[in-house]
């Protein structure tokens, strides 16, 4: 009776399997192992034939739709990177601290989460030395923009921060959110950042764009 090298196919479909992911190359390798080693006295059935080519056929055709996909959406990005350099020059609203003193009125925007009876917004240099205090009174939760005059202090980049109570004694939570124009933008990691007030902004945290007064 011939004997059939079995082992040959058995390990070659475990070696597949094991795999996090089968491509169309490894399917046809595993398919000829079987064609290799099965059994002459019990060959594989040929409907079982049919439908391994038919996955097999599947397979590629799922591939070459990836790829088409992917290439896609490659293109998609290029597309959108180039939309957020037209970004630049305008006034946009973000998430972040960061102000500009030019020696007029500087905004402060922040959306206040919980209620205070009092509190202050510190403006601050980067080395953190307090430069002014704007004192607050009693505030429900919800978006608020207070005036900096910045005429006290030299040009340059500075921060603020909201230090208030909550009914419960703690901290209460703020997000600050600042204003700025867009004076760059750096590509990285598949997403766009644009250079606002000194800071790099992710594009997609960019709530509210508006014309500069050049532009109107």
């Amino acid at each position: 009776m011939t004997s059939v090298n079995t082992v040959g196919a058995d390990q070659a479909v475990s070696n597949f399997t094991k795999s996090a992911e089968m491509g169309k190359e490894d399917f046809l390798k595993m398919l000829i192992v079987q064609l290799k080693n099965q059994d002459p006295l019990n060959p594989m059935e040929g409907t079982d034939f049919t439908a391994q080519i038919a996955q097999f056929s599947s397979l590629e055709q799922l591939t070459n739709l990836n790829g088409r996909v992917d290439d896609v959406s490659s293109r998609l990005a290029a597309i959108d990177n180039l939309g957020s350099a037209s970004l630049i020059g305008k006034s946009v609203l973000t998430e972040g601290n960061s102000i500009i003193a030019d020696g007029g009125k500087v905004d402060l925007v922040y959306q206040l989460e919980d209620y205070i009876q009092e509190g202050v917004l510190e403006i601050y240099r980067s080395d953190g030395a307090v430069m002014d205090v704007i004192e607050l009174g009693s505030r429900s939760p919800g978006e608020y923009k207070d005036t900096w005059d910045s005429g006290d202090v030299p040009e340059g980049t500075y921060a603020f921060r909201l230090t208030a109570e909550n009914d419960e004694g703690g901290y209460a939570s703020w997000t600050p959110k600042m204003t700025g124009l867009v004076t760059g933008v750096t590509f990285k990691d598949d997403t766009a950042y644009l250079s606002v007030n000194g800071d790099e902004i992710p594009v997609n945290d960019v709530t509210v764009i508006k014309q500069t007064t050049a532009e109107k």
